[in-house]
């Protein structure tokens, strides 16, 4: 989950909802809660690149999607798959595990640092490939500013949507009131 940060205590979600109605100052978003997120990781892994002369992701690269003979999980697998022939609700828990395996490879390559006085955000990847991991630094890169860009843009546009509400409201009140100093 992604979830922004207000500046007076982390993890306090009242300011985005404050801030939605138009009634609080901005929201911050912490990049760390980014960085960490599923969907950005999920991005990386399915993200089609060219390794080796042909486009593929990071899970046909790591081979994680092939059957292991050696693998006795794979073999008991394969029996159970041949016995009970649900391959649709198997093949949906397959596709999961091996994109949760993808993601803790994924995770222990990558790390990331804010520096506290400037706020400069440091990422770095390690990979097979020297291009590969320049390619996920800088689509880290592009996803944390496009999803802060994002969620400013949301912020402003609530803001505006509220305020044009109000004016709205105000506008009714103050015909309400002109009529009443006309009856006076």
């Amino acid at each position: 989950v992604i979830a922004p940060v207000s500046s007076a205590s982390k993890g306090d979600v009242t300011s985005v909802l404050a801030a939605q109605f138009g009634i609080a100052g901005e929201i911050e978003i912490d990049p760390q809660t980014i960085f960490e997120s599923e969907e950005l990781k999920k991005n990386i892994i399915y993200e089609k690149r060219m390794i080796d002369g042909e486009i593929t992701n990071l899970i046909n690269f790591w081979k994680l999607n092939e059957f292991k003979w050696y693998n006795p999980l794979h073999v008991l697998s394969l029996t159970i798959d041949t016995l009970f022939n649900d391959k649709d609700s198997n093949s949906i828990i397959k596709d999961r595990i091996i994109e949760v395996k993808a993601m803790k490879k994924l995770n222990k390559r990558l790390s990331y640092s804010q520096d506290f006085y400037t706020d400069e955000i440091r990422v770095s990847s390690t990979m097979e490939k020297r291009n590969l991991a320049m390619s996920i630094n800088e689509e880290i890169i592009s996803y944390i500013n496009n999803f802060i860009t994002a969620s400013k843009n949301k912020d402003a546009a609530s803001k505006v949507y509220y305020m044009e509400k109000r004016i709205e409201e105000v506008e009714d009140e103050l015909n309400v009131s002109e009529d009443h100093l006309e009856e006076f």
